[in-house]
């Protein structure tokens, strides 16, 4: 079971970082031809693609762990609108929800990854930002994270769903 949803998510993170990747700049390439993403050369992007590669297995854990917390029953979320008590309550528990998210990703990548000075040593957050300039970053650039910062970037997504009942169709 609990390799089975790691492989998933492994899979599913390939499908949607290289799909989701080279859609965009087969977009770019029609409607903006002249873009500086575009200019990057081939071996740059196959570059950062390769740095994104070391970061998924781990990528691939943070759902995995959310998804058995989950199975035994220590997630908040429900299995639907009423039973989170109505569509309006669902909501407002969803945008709750996603500002807790989004305080901890924040949390995460500025205090511990930008402040703190162990985290800045340690967790190698600098090869996220290697790529800076117009013409380094591709869609593949945001995904050049360090295994570990990756993963702890990822882990308010899991975290809050045991805080916040949230019903399953918008978890």
């Amino acid at each position: 079971f609990i390799f089975l949803t790691w492989l998933f998510y492994y899979v599913f993170i390939h499908v949607v970082v290289y799909g989701g990747g080279f859609g965009i700049l087969a977009a770019y390439r029609y409607w903006r031809p002249e873009a500086n993403t575009l200019k990057v050369p081939w071996e740059e992007q196959l570059r950062q693609m390769l740095h994104s590669e070391k970061a998924f297995p781990m990528y691939a854990v943070v759902p995995t762990i959310g998804d058995i917390m989950r199975s035994y029953g220590f997630s908040q979320i429900v299995p639907s609108f009423a039973a989170c008590g109505g569509v309006v309550a669902s909501l407002a528990h969803f945008v709750i929800y996603m500002f807790l998210v989004e305080g901890g990703v924040f949390f995460v990548h500025y205090w511990l990854l930008h402040k703190w000075e162990w985290g800045r040593k340690n967790l190698n957050h600098d090869d996220h930002h290697l790529y800076i300039h117009d013409d380094e970053m591709t869609t593949f650039t945001g995904y050049a994270f360090e295994p570990v910062d990756a993963s702890l970037q990822g882990f308010p997504f899991v975290f809050f769903q045991f805080v916040v009942p949230v019903p399953e169709p918008l978890a």
